[in-house]
């Protein structure tokens, strides 16, 4: 059973689903820190001004403005001595927490995964088409994003410290890796079902569903204003002009793979 924002996902309705994309969501999701209810409550609004009042909420004060942090500065830019003005603690109170930047960083990996990349692969299992469950994992990445842009944006950053620091990258939380896993269940799952031709070429349709994904996140974090929510038929009507619809020879898969 995977269960994600106190729902469940049964292997019985999904039973090709990888056990690694459900090793995965469910161990995301159990990592959460003791008194933390969801992963949004890192999120979920700012705390009163002054000093927080008890441990979580120091740590998730610490996590949301490190998120921010790492996203404006970089790895190497940020600081414990910023991460603790922007989250009105003290500079002694983030080492209580988090021993050292790498550990801090990994946390906050961990928690935007669940955030985004968790979620939307849960919300996404609630659908049963190529095309719905691409426009529910749209609908939860961009919907992190009107939270707070910080979400999407320290998505793009990971990927990219994670290259220029190889020591920050965990093989087991690997958002990219991970979306690229669920995609190909997917698309595999989408061909079983006779929603597209078997003749078609997975690979490469993952690749370029992963870039559209990839493309969103980039969006979402540094790209479109705030105030603009998309609605769920706009994430629809988007996903529709990429990804081919049920069945119908004149939406052959090959379509999507001659687009740009």
């Amino acid at each position: 059973m995977v269960r994600c924002r106190g729902r469940g996902v049964s292997r019985t309705r999904h039973p090709s689903l990888t056990d690694q994309l459900v090793r995965w969501v469910d161990r995301t999701h159990q990592s959460r820190p003791t008194g933390v209810a969801h992963f949004d409550d890192v999120l979920d609004g700012e705390s009163a001004a002054g000093a927080p009042a008890n441990a979580g909420e120091t740590r998730k004060r610490i996590v949301r403005a490190a998120r921010l942090v790492f996203s404006e500065r970089g790895y190497a830019g940020a600081t414990f001595q910023e991460i603790a003005v922007r989250a009105g603690v003290s500079r002694p109170a983030i080492n209580h927490y988090f021993p050292n930047k790498r550990a801090l960083f990994r946390a906050v990996v961990d928690h935007t995964n669940e955030l985004v990349v968790a979620s939307g692969i849960e919300r996404a299992l609630s659908e049963t088409s190529l095309l719905g469950r691409l426009s529910a994992f749209v609908a939860v990445a961009m919907h992190a994003g009107i939270e707070t842009s910080s979400t999407a944006a320290f998505l793009v950053t990971n990927v990219v410290e994670s290259r220029r620091h190889p020591e920050l990258s965990k093989a087991d939380n690997n958002a990219v890796e991970i979306s690229k896993s669920f995609l190909h269940w997917a698309v595999n799952d989408t061909i079983e079902r006779g929603e597209v031709s078997a003749d078609i070429d997975i690979p490469a349709l993952t690749e370029k569903l992963l870039a559209l994904l990839c493309g969103v996140g980039f969006y979402a974090g540094y790209v479109r204003p705030p105030q603009n929510e998309p609605k769920r038929s706009a994430c629809s009507s988007w996903c529709s002009r990429s990804v081919p619809q049920s069945a119908p020879a004149a939406c052959s898969p090959r379509l999507l793979l001659a687009r740009s």
